[in-house]
């Protein structure tokens, strides 16, 4: 494992003293504007090792070699900014000590060739890795896919759909996203296109031949939800949903946590539960009186009422049937 690490190393340090020979070469005969590729060589020769030990300290104090590169980000990119930069401000004033070849503009020039060599060489680590990836995940399409309509395209959504497209034992099919957001709509989201609004739903559900409607906006509220769901409940498609709760963890968005829709939804607030022993000790062993208890509302509220044992509920309506009464005391 040391070896592995270790031979890693070597090799990353071999590549970097070639980049920094041939951004300075390249700097040289840019600046003089091509006027001798072998003087710029002799120049670089007479001053290589000042360069080179320079730029291979700083790297490796700045832990350019200690990165895992597969999974570089934004971190890794300012990383190797500041690296080279910093490799700059320490090369120039050394090479002034001891009286090399090089103008200052030759230093600018070979240090911002060098952070795109630098950049580009490591960053082919991800590269590779995720065309390699991509190449071995991509699952085919088949018949008897579902083909699914994205409502939101946000993080959570491109979330889903990419988890669709390479989770093999998903039989999903992205089609398209819908957006309110018109600066997204005819756009592209991991190629997949933002086709309209809310209110183009029931007619792209049509012209793409959608099955399944996925609300994937993770911080929608109650009165929107309801007004989404209030349109695509007037299509044939199945409707899926992406709880709340998957705003506060977004990195774990995935298509597990997809739910049909329920009453919440539907009501756009959340279910009232009962304090069932408020109840028992405010209803148990009292006479209970009922107005209107003929009615609906009055034959459900004295079903439940019963469940608490009551010891007498009495029921007052103007319009009163026997049958009412006695289908009361047998609930």
């Amino acid at each position: 494992m040391n070896f592995m690490k270790n031979s890693r190393k070597v090799i990353m340090v071999l590549v970097d003293l070639i980049l920094i020979g041939v951004s300075f070469l390249n700097a040289d005969i840019l600046i003089y504007n091509f006027y001798s590729p072998m003087t710029a060589l002799l120049n670089f020769v007479s001053f290589s090792s000042l360069a080179l030990l320079s730029y291979i300290v700083v790297f490796y104090l700045m832990d350019l070699y200690n990165k895992v590169w597969l999974y570089a980000g934004l971190e890794e990119i300012s990383k190797i900014f500041f690296a080279n930069l910093v490799s700059i401000f320490v090369v120039i004033p050394i090479s002034m000590i001891i009286g090399d070849p090089y103008p200052v503009n030759v230093y600018i020039v070979a240090g911002v060739l060098m952070f795109l060599f630098s950049g580009s060489f490591r960053f082919s680590f991800r590269l590779i890795s995720w065309y390699s990836r991509i190449g071995m995940l991509r699952k085919p399409y088949k018949d008897g896919m579902k083909r699914v309509l994205v409502i939101g395209a946000g993080a959570a959504g491109s979330i889903l759909v990419k988890d669709m497209k390479f989770n093999r034992s998903i039989n999903y099919l992205p089609v398209g996203f819908i957006d309110d957001d018109y600066t997204k709509i005819g756009n592209y989201i991991s190629n997949i296109k933002v086709v309209g609004d809310r209110y183009s739903v029931p007619f792209f559900v049509k012209t793409l031949r959608v099955d399944v409607i996925l609300i994937a906006i993770a911080t929608i509220d109650g009165e929107n939800k309801r007004a989404i769901l209030d349109i695509c409940k007037n299509t044939a498609c199945e409707i899926m949903i992406l709880p709340n709760l998957m705003s506060i963890f977004k990195e774990k968005v995935s298509l597990e946590n997809l739910r049909k829709i329920n009453i919440e939804d539907l009501l756009g607030r959340e279910s009232v539960f009962l304090d069932k022993s408020s109840i028992l000790k405010y209803i148990t062993d009292k006479v209970v009186l009922v107005s209107g208890g003929a009615g609906s509302i009055g034959y459900q509220l004295c079903r439940n009422i019963l469940k608490f044992n009551p010891k007498e509920l009495v029921v007052i309506d103007s319009y009163h049937q026997d049958g009412l009464l006695i289908q009361y005391i047998q609930c």
